[in-house]
């Protein structure tokens, strides 16, 4: 019996899935660069996050291409939900990851897409069309940025005394799902040198070494499909430190992800005070 069920797909088919992967993802920036250049239109959601044409149009075009040359496998995308659930393959995709940074013209926005085989990621992709920056792996063949090889090394002991740089959410993001701004403030009290950088921008860092460690606070599926995959195949540490149901939101996950010694001591931290409740 395999240990892992991503064992059963040949390097070649992996290889394969991720060419598709890059196909798509250029199908997307197309489609957000047609948007932008003929008129951006922001919407409201009801859960009160933005959409905009450009979402919109850049996940149909994804559906588009994905049904062309995988007509049975699943969809799950942030605007139109799932079609073909229970298929053995998933993509996932986030059209504009960081919509409020793209209508207001902020260029940290990103594209993300990945695929999953029985429930484990295969493929992941990260592209940020505005900085013209692209990070995409696949399952035992490396993660990469633009032709180049990613590796992230580990800090030494004595380099996590302050010196370590941290992405973190703003500390509106902790209050949106549930009272948990003192997970915010114990995380900026033991590591002060952070930056408040969020969205696949933060995986961005992450994974190229401008910041030793990023973490995402309930966010849903497709805004890490593409992440674990990218560090661990990079060399860094992936830890998932808290997933729940939120009413009106469905399944959201927290996460720490990036050098492994520092990984492991943010998760430690955040698992130990999650659970608590906010102090009076």
């Amino acid at each position: 019996m395999m240990d892992d069920r991503r064992e059963e797909l040949s390097a070649s088919q992996r290889r394969h899935y991720l060419e598709h992967a890059l196909e798509f993802t250029d199908a997307c920036r197309t489609a957000i660069g047609r948007v932008r250049a003929a008129g951006v239109d922001v919407r409201l959601k009801p859960d009160g996050s933005l959409v905009t044409n450009a979402d919109l149009e850049a996940e149909r075009a994804f559906r588009d291409a994905v049904g062309v040359h995988y007509p049975e496998a699943a969809i799950i995308g942030e605007e139109f939900g799932e079609t073909n659930p229970g298929a053995v393959l998933e993509w996932v995709i986030d059209p504009i990851d960081g919509t409020t940074e793209f209508a207001k013209n902020i260029p940290l926005y990103s594209t993300i897409i990945a695929l999953r085989y029985k429930g484990l990621p295969v493929v992941g992709v990260i592209d940020q069309p505005a900085l013209n920056i692209r990070c995409y792996g696949s399952y035992g063949l490396g993660a990469f940025q633009d032709g180049e090889p990613l590796r992230i090394d580990d800090l030494t002991p004595d380099w996590i005394r302050g010196a370590e740089r941290i992405a973190l959410p703003s500390r509106a993001t902790f209050l949106r799902h549930g009272e948990a701004g003192h997970v915010f403030d114990a995380v900026a009290r033991a590591h002060p040198n952070f930056r408040i950088f969020h969205t696949g921008y933060a995986h961005v860092c992450a994974l190229t070494e401008a910041v030793d460690a990023a973490l995402e606070w309930r966010v849903q599926s497709w805004d890490v499909a593409a992440t674990q995959l990218l560090v661990e195949e990079a060399g860094g540490l992936y830890r998932d430190v808290e997933e729940r149901e939120e009413p009106g939101f469905g399944r959201v996950y927290s996460a720490v992800f990036g050098k492994p010694r520092l990984v492991k001591r943010l998760a430690e931290l955040m698992s130990g005070i999650s659970a608590t409740e906010e102090p009076a």
